[in-house]
């Protein structure tokens, strides 16, 4: 019996929420003409600032932020006065890492497309 590759990979069908629907917005009537303020544009706008804000407050407000801050001022300096240097630079990497997963989710929201590799190369 021939085997039928179309029936056993088919394609799923995903249906997005309605606010994620691309083109469905506000509609602004803006100098006699009708201007669409997308839902993913507004969610995206939200997202980036609350990301940021995050961010501030991590380096701002935190103890690791601070030693971020000394070792990024005097390296040998922070070390004598007990900041584990090369944990921080550690834990700096980890965190820029994951910035670059991060936009690409909200550019993902605007752009509707998504695959494996999509954050692969702005992390480099």
């Amino acid at each position: 019996m021939p085997h039928n590759c179309s029936s056993v990979h088919q394609r799923r069908q995903y249906t997005n929420p309605v606010i994620l629907t691309r083109g469905e917005g506000w509609n602004l009537p803006i100098g006699g003409t009708t201007v669409i303020l997308p839902y993913t544009g507004v969610l995206t706008v939200v997202l980036s600032i609350l990301l940021m804000l995050g961010l501030y407050l991590l380096v701002m407000r935190t103890r690791l932020g601070r030693s971020m801050r000394a070792v990024a001022e005097n390296k040998p300096v922070a070390a004598l006065m007990g900041i584990d240097v090369d944990g921080v630079i550690s834990r700096t990497f980890i965190i820029s890492g994951h910035w670059p997963v991060r936009r690409v989710s909200c550019g993902a929201f605007i752009s509707a497309w998504s695959y494996h590799y999509v954050g692969f190369l702005p992390g480099i």
